[in-house]
Order: structure tokens, then C-alpha cells, then sequence
């Protein structure tokens, strides 16, 4: 019996459930009263051509893991927030460009400043919390001039402030690219 398979999509990794030899959700530690494995979750159905899940062995484990972390984080990216009660959306050829543009600058965020302040793109974060015992969220906005006009505007909110930071110089990339 195949002790590991991986789902196609995402990567998640699944394990044997020894108690009735169906698979679940892997887990690296030990976890106490873990449920059974739902029965419909057989080795022949995971690898039939609907859902196309696939063997690994031990030794590939941590790779998949990083595969599954990785397709999560832009599962998330995709999921960011719009500012507006939505979500941003986006291609995995827009999140590898945004992962380029956040590994250029996520070392030095004084340099990231200085670099559009020095463009008249001025980036702020601001942090909102409107009621006490209310968790705290990061608005993002970005100043510019245009057309000899200071102009502003709101990146959204965001629960980390450096998710908040991300999107303002998202948005900066985008003008600075447009003034050029």
C-alpha cells in the first residue's frame, strides 16, 4: 500500500490511515483523537483520472511541502484584498512579478521610500483601529503629483503592515512605470 499521495493542484500531501487504509491530510506531528480517514478517500479513487493524485515517497516530503507552501502563498496573494470589500485576483505571471518586485526591495524599506520619494511618489501607512478591543489594521495609501495636482490614493487595509507596505509599492511600481 502506497503510504503517500500528493493532490495535483495544490500539492497537499496525504497519508495512510493505518486504522481503515484511506488517506488524509498529512500531519508531521502526532495528534491526539485524530479522526479516521474519510472512507470514499481510497488509493483507487484519489489516482483515478477525476482527481489524479500521485504517489511520493518519504524522502520527497519536505519538497512537497515547499510545493504545497508556495501554490498556498499564492493562493493567498490572489485572495489579497481590494480595499473595497473584494479581492484583487491575478495571474500566476502577475505574482511571479510581484515576488520579483517584493525580493528587490523587501531587504531595505527606507531604501523603497527614498527611492519613490525621490520620484514625488510619497508612501504611507497608516494604522486604523476604530474601537478599542478591535484588532488593528494597516491602511496603506500612496501621494503623488499630477498634472501639478497632489493626488491620493487609498491601497486598502490590511491586518500586517507589511502586506500593507507591499501594496503601496505595488502601486508605486505601477505609476512610476506609467511617469516614465
Amino acid at each position: 500500500m502506497v503510504k503517500y499521495l500528493v493532490r495535483p493542484h495544490d500539492f497537499m500531501i496525504f497519508e495512510i490511515d493505518p486504522s481503515n487504509e484511506c488517506y488524509r491530510g498529512y500531519e508531521t506531528k502526532e495528534v491526539k483523537n485524530r479522526p479516521n480517514a474519510m472512507s470514499h478517500f481510497t488509493y483507487e479513487i484519489l489516482t483515478n483520472s477525476n482527481h489524479e493524485f500521485f504517489p511520493i515517497t518519504e524522502d520527497q516530503i519536505e519538497e512537497y511541502k515547499l510545493k504545497h507552501n508556495a501554490e498556498m502563498e499564492f493562493t493567498i496573494w490572489q485572495h489579497r484584498n481590494d480595499g473595497h470589500g473584494g479581492c484583487k485576483g491575478g495571474t500566476r505571471e502577475e505574482y511571479e512579478a510581484y515576488l520579483e518586485r517584493v525580493k528587490r526591495f523587501k531587504m531595505n524599506i527606507p531604501e523603497t521610500i527614498e527611492h519613490y520619494a525621490s520620484k514625488n511618489i510619497y508612501i504611507e501607512i497608516v494604522c486604523d483601529a476604530y474601537q478599542l478591543n478591535l484588532p488593528v489594521c494597516y491602511r496603506s495609501c500612496l501621494t503623488w503629483k499630477k498634472d501639478d495636482e497632489w493626488v491620493e490614493d487609498d491601497c486598502g487595509c490590511f491586518r500586517e503592515w507589511k502586506r500593507a507596505f507591499d501594496e503601496a509599492v505595488e502601486l508605486a511600481e505601477m505609476l512610476e512605470n506609467i511617469k516614465s
